[in-house]
């Protein structure tokens, strides 16, 4: 089984090689083509269909597409928010709903921090927040108030 989160961290990845000086053009024009197919490939996996409003499982076989963890895990959709910003406009709408989703489901505006795990339906797991090693929330902050402005 596999974390989808993994895919999309590996496909903005691989398309923000564009601002690695070391690369030459055509080896940079690869990676980020290849970043672009990983994304776009995620996306349309059939278990991921509900991503829109329901968030993504955490956890597929990617060669049957069976859910394995139907918990929903905040840094995975994180990571699917960081990666959808390096696709074209086309995807401001889907962008959009999972910035919506993030806030809505992981958020604890109670007494802060972002749930790690929740379930098919939102409601957390346990009170155990993201921990600080996968801290990229502060990316999804800045997002969305660049988004609003």
């Amino acid at each position: 089984a596999v974390c989808p989160g993994h895919n999309f961290q590996l496909g903005w990845f691989m398309m923000r090689t564009k601002c690695f000086d070391f690369l030459t053009l055509g080896e940079k024009e690869k990676y980020i083509s290849f970043g672009e197919m990983i994304i776009k490939s995620t996306l349309k996996k059939d278990t991921l269909i509900d991503m829109e409003t329901k968030g993504f499982p955490e956890s597929i076989n990617p060669l049957t597409n069976e859910i394995h963890s139907s918990s929903r895990s905040w840094w995975e959709h994180a990571e699917v928010i960081n990666a959808l910003t390096f696709l074209d406009d086309t995807y401001l709408p889907l962008l959009a709903s999972h910035l919506d989703y993030f806030e809505n489901t992981f958020v604890d505006y109670e007494y802060g921090g972002e749930y790690a795990t929740v379930d098919a339906f939102g409601r957390p797991e346990s009170n155990f927040k993201g921990g600080l090693g996968k801290a990229n929330y502060h990316t999804i902050e800045m997002l969305k108030l660049v988004m609003t402005r």
